[in-house]
């Protein structure tokens, strides 16, 4: 039973004329807060949340859907990814809106990217690749092919995915790993003939390079695939860590994870919420399921406070749980279709924190929950 009646959106955005696959806000740099939402016809709106307007549409996909939009927070580059099978780099310093670079993923699949920053405007794009279960590691902006990720089960098609950094405290679990004295030459990496996702081949990409004691290890992997495993991959060494199956053979449509608490949570086509957590062995260990009323998540999100989790539902309909015990809170009902992705801000001040949600009914509803200490369990 839900602790508090169902709210209200506080405002509704209109105007993308296209199903809302995607959504990431920029609000953190203290500027215009901004969401960006990718359509199904192949826009990017950059959201004014202050005038509540589309102040400027993006369109460098040539139609095909937008599936995934980013962007990196120590620049103003934003990042897309279409089924067009392209990655574009957008540059919106001084008002441009214009393509500054862009790769080929080789990839038609609804798998989103996922980014990790590795250092001022220097970051790793992890992305689907040519082959079904193929993962491509990709240095940004040198375009340099890392590695290629390849299980050697067969695993039907890479559904989800989550590139993240292991912390401090969880370093000393895995210590054997550390990359200090480790060079690209020494790692069993595929090379690939030149291409344009490859400029620079030779030359390692600086996460990878030779790092400090007390850094840690490199960069790890989640990845789920369409016969509903989940696998942990160390980027670095081109191996995976762990394999975990769910008890239903469903296809893994989403992920999130907490770095901080090394837990995680996945959804798919069936009625089960499942949560896991990676053990200080790199094991990926089920939780039991939290079982829904109806079917189908398209995507899941963690707020940045790690107290909120919610999941874009096929029945139309947002649900909010407490992080901690995925306890639920909230059911929000607003939208007339399946709802496609959601999203939470980056507000620097938490009393303005936003969820936002996207669905196939062309709308965009943003929402104000929990934002003033309650209890969420």
């Amino acid at each position: 039973m839900m602790s508090r009646p169902s709210p209200t959106p506080i405002y509704t955005l209109r105007g993308a004329a296209a199903p809302l696959n995607t959504l990431h806000f920029s609000c953190w740099q203290g500027n215009q807060p901004l969401l960006f939402s990718g359509s199904g016809k192949g826009s990017i709106h950059v959201w004014n949340l202050d005038s509540r307007r589309a102040e400027r549409v993006l369109d460098g996909h040539s139609g095909s859907s937008v599936i995934w939009v980013s962007t990196l927070q120590s620049t103003r580059a934003l990042v897309s990814q279409g089924r067009d099978m392209r990655v574009c780099l957008w540059d919106l310093s001084e008002g441009r809106a214009e393509v500054s670079e862009s790769l080929w993923t080789g990839s038609v699949g609804f798998c989103q990217c996922s980014s990790l920053e590795t250092g001022q405007g220097t970051w790793l794009l992890a992305c689907p690749g040519e082959q079904t279960e193929e993962i491509k590691i990709i240095a940004l902006p040198s375009k340099t092919l890392v590695c290629s990720l390849l299980p050697k089960a067969k695993l039907g098609m890479v559904m989800c995915l989550k590139l993240w950094q292991v912390g401090p405290i969880f370093s000393d679990m895995i210590s054997h790993r550390v990359l200090t004295k480790c060079h690209l030459s020494k790692l069993s990496i595929t090379l690939h003939p030149p291409s344009p996702l490859s400029l620079s081949l030779f030359s390692p990409p600086p996460l990878l390079q030779s790092t400090q004691p007390d850094t840690g290890p490199g960069p790890l992997l989640l990845a789920g695939y369409e016969d509903g495993s989940l696998l942990l991959w160390d980027v670095s060494q081109r191996s995976t860590l762990s394999r975990s199956t769910s008890t239903c053979p469903e296809p893994l449509m989403c992920l999130a994870f907490d770095p901080q608490r090394l837990k995680g949570v996945s959804g798919s086509s069936d009625k089960n919420l499942q949560p896991w957590v990676l053990d200080e062995n790199k094991n990926l260990q089920l939780k039991d399921p939290v079982t829904l009323v109806n079917p189908g998540i398209s995507q899941l999100c963690i707020r940045g406070d790690g107290k909120l989790l919610a999941s874009a539902g096929w029945d139309h309909r947002v649900r909010v749980f407490g992080w901690k015990k995925l306890r639920p809170l909230a059911v929000l009902q607003h939208h007339a279709d399946m709802v496609l992705g959601v999203a939470f801000s980056d507000h620097q001040d938490p009393r303005q924190r936003l969820l936002a949600a996207g669905s196939k009914d062309q709308r965009i509803s943003l929402w104000s929950i929990y934002n003033e200490g309650t209890d969420t369990g």
